[in-house]
């Protein structure tokens, strides 16, 4: 497999991949893909040969500033190539990318609904527990000790900013939706 990170060239195949992935018309990564340019935030395409089998990425979250915590961001398989194993590699690499960047844990957040995700999450990481979103439904956190020896902490009741991050995915949307629009005109 090959990860090729997200850039400037890239970023709306990546934001198309994502939309496909995650099937929401509502939100999207384009933003935070644009804002990884400038911050500690890497985002890959994952490729199969010549096929596009994912996306994946590791972010610093800036409202919980845990010390040596990265999550993972914007992880997923494209249908097409859902049940082959694919989301156990990517999630290996992601993994091993967050430790030789010398993270401690790896926290992320999934809806209790995606079934797939959470078979897989229950497998590799070490805990999950409920979080009662800021007046959304409550999703599922997991974490992963990076390090031998090292007992991961639960998240608690810290606060994620839900609601700023699905801000951002809309406004995300209506940008990527603009620069579709722009390109169509140039052709």
């Amino acid at each position: 497999m090959k990860f090729v990170k997200i850039s400037k060239k890239n970023i709306m195949l990546a934001t198309k991949i994502e939309m496909e992935i995650f099937n929401d018309e509502k939100e999207c990564a384009y933003l935070h893909y644009l804002n990884s340019f400038i911050s500690k935030k890497d985002y890959y395409i994952v490729y199969e040969n010549n096929d596009i089998v994912g996306i994946t990425g590791l972010y610093i979250d800036e409202f919980t500033q845990e010390k040596g915590v990265v999550w993972l961001g914007w992880f997923g398989v494209v249908p097409a190539f859902r049940c082959n194993g694919y989301g156990h590699k990517i999630l290996n690499f992601t993994i091993e990318k967050a430790k030789k960047k010398g993270f401690e844990i790896l926290r992320l957040f999934t809806s209790s609904t995606n079934i797939n995700a959470c078979h897989l999450y229950n497998k590799v990481m070490d805990i999950c527990e409920v979080y009662t979103l800021e007046g959304l439904q409550d999703c599922l956190v997991y974490s992963l000790s990076l390090k031998e020896n090292l007992s991961v902490h639960k998240l608690g009741k810290k606060y994620l900013g839900i609601k700023w991050h699905a801000k951002e995915q809309k406004e995300g949307l209506k940008l990527y939706r603009r620069r579709i629009n722009e390109n169509r005109g140039r052709h």
